[in-house]
């Protein structure tokens, strides 16, 4: 069993309204995780066991797509514009399972997992205000469904 706490502050600025950059930038907000973790392994003879796992992860985001252009001119091109707003990825998993020693040469393994995987990185272009001026950019948000499935491997 253990826990386990993450901790970042971006120390950047972010808009404000994506849509209207004139209206100036805020400070990004500082994330943070407790993530508990949970293993249990138990013999069920002398060349069998049975384990379950469970945990909760906490993955920053990488840092060039957290701060790629932030002070660029957009009004030339369509420039990628990092988002130091951008909160983790965050998953979850279990994992059950069933191990067994057949013969000296031969054993054999079966689990199955679920991991819940959610805030994953994609990018929108965004119409917005800037310098008084219409301009269009593409900036880093997380997608809003995260992404679940179960596995079971022998």
């Amino acid at each position: 069993a253990g826990v386990r706490w993450d901790y970042f502050d971006p120390d950047s600025k972010s808009p404000l309204n994506l849509e209207n950059l004139d209206q100036g930038k805020k400070d990004a907000k500082p994330k943070s995780q407790f993530s508990p973790r949970l293993g249990i392994a138990f013999a069920v003879s002398s060349q069998a066991k049975m384990y379950v796992h469970y945990g909760k992860f906490f993955q920053r985001i990488d840092l060039w797509d957290l701060y790629q252009n932030l002070n660029t001119d957009i009004t030339n091109g369509l420039p990628i514009v990092g988002n130091p707003n951008l909160p983790p990825q965050k998953e979850t998993s279990y994992e059950a399972g069933f191990e067994t020693t057949i013969s000296q040469d031969v054993s054999l393994k079966v689990s199955a997992y679920y991991k819940d995987v959610e805030n994953l990185l994609s990018t929108d272009e965004v119409n917005t205000l800037y310098n008084n001026s219409v301009a269009k950019y593409t900036i880093y948000l997380m997608h809003p469904i995260g992404i679940s499935y179960a596995y079971i491997k022998q």
